[in-house]
């Protein structure tokens, strides 16, 4: 594993496979927004590429300032928890799992 790989990914990366799956991000409460940015070939996979650089892109358009949990500064509003705003907790469908938008919309 690179050695400026973010602490974020190994927290995250739960069963050691050097990759983050989707199932392993919806478990860290993260948001699925910033998934979907970070994995450029939407396989639901992030690996270590897709987060060196997604985190090099993040660095350069803000100046390089990285926060304290790993993660890179996006401006002054930012909520350190990757994207999540406070009370953003998701629906929670039958079952315990976070449903979408167009989920919710069906009713289903």
């Amino acid at each position: 594993m690179p050695k400026d790989i973010p602490d974020w990914f190994k927290q995250i990366d739960s069963d050691g496979d050097g990759q983050i799956g989707l199932y392993e991000w919806k478990v860290s409460g993260r948001s699925l927004e910033e998934f979907r940015k970070i994995d450029r070939n939407n396989d639901g996979f992030l690996t270590i590429d897709e987060v060196m650089r997604y985190v090099a892109e993040q660095k350069k358009a803000n100046g390089g300032a990285p926060s304290s949990n790993g993660t890179v500064a996006q401006g002054p509003n930012v909520n350190p928890g990757f994207g999540r705003r406070p009370g953003s907790g998701g629906f929670q469908g039958p079952g315990g799992g976070n449903r979408n938008r167009s989920e919710r919309s069906r009713g289903g």
